[in-house]
């Protein structure tokens, strides 16, 4: 009879599934911690609350602080637990940048002939780029004869073009910012033609 039993698809399966939930039941209850509010963290929120309010923390204020804080340790739990620290960029940034610290420590400070050589050897990176003070006149379409335009402001004509966005003059505009404005071939014509 028990090898007749065994044998039987539906005992299978139903022992199949009891197996499977069992094992499940108790990895879950293994992975679940409890949380513990310890005193020394205890006493560091309510020294904080104290400080921030300037009053002593009533009873109800401990409750209230106790209960934040598990609150808190459940959301961040839970938002470890969905890996939402490997998908956020800012608090990935934040966790490499912390483990940095704790493997460096408190790096000193440089002196000053330390500074002086740093800037020395890397030069390039404090190399400010040539600016250039301009006044433009824009026009939302291409006007009738350019040319005959170009002609007269060239001995000094001055003409009133539509409005810019950012306005006729520039002062002390950099390539990288007019490049960014008009394209890598007006910072050229602009160059070639001082």
């Amino acid at each position: 009879m028990i090898v007749r039993l065994l044998r039987d698809p539906l005992f299978t399966f139903i022992f199949l599934g009891a197996l499977v939930f069992f094992l499940y039941l108790s990895f879950s209850n293994n992975s679940m911690t409890t949380i513990k509010l310890n005193n020394l963290t205890k006493d560091t929120l309510i020294d904080n609350f104290e400080k921030l309010t300037g009053r002593d923390a009533s009873p109800a204020d401990i409750a209230n602080i106790e209960r934040e804080y598990i609150e808190e340790e459940i959301l961040f739990r839970e938002a470890i637990a969905n890996g939402m620290h490997l998908l956020d960029p800012e608090v990935r940034s934040q966790l490499i940048e912390e483990m940095r610290y704790r493997i460096t420590g408190i790096l000193p400070d440089p002196d000053e002939e330390q500074l002086i050589d740093f800037y020395l050897n890397n030069i390039d990176r404090y190399y400010s780029e040539p600016t250039i003070t301009l006044e433009h006149i824009y026009f939302k379409h291409q006007p009738e004869e350019p040319e005959l335009l170009l002609i007269q402001l060239n001995q000094g004509k001055t003409f009133l073009g539509d409005e810019f966005w950012r306005g006729n003059r520039m002062p002390d505009y950099g390539d990288s910012m007019l490049r960014g404005l008009f394209g890598q071939n007006f910072v050229n014509r602009l160059h070639s033609s001082h």
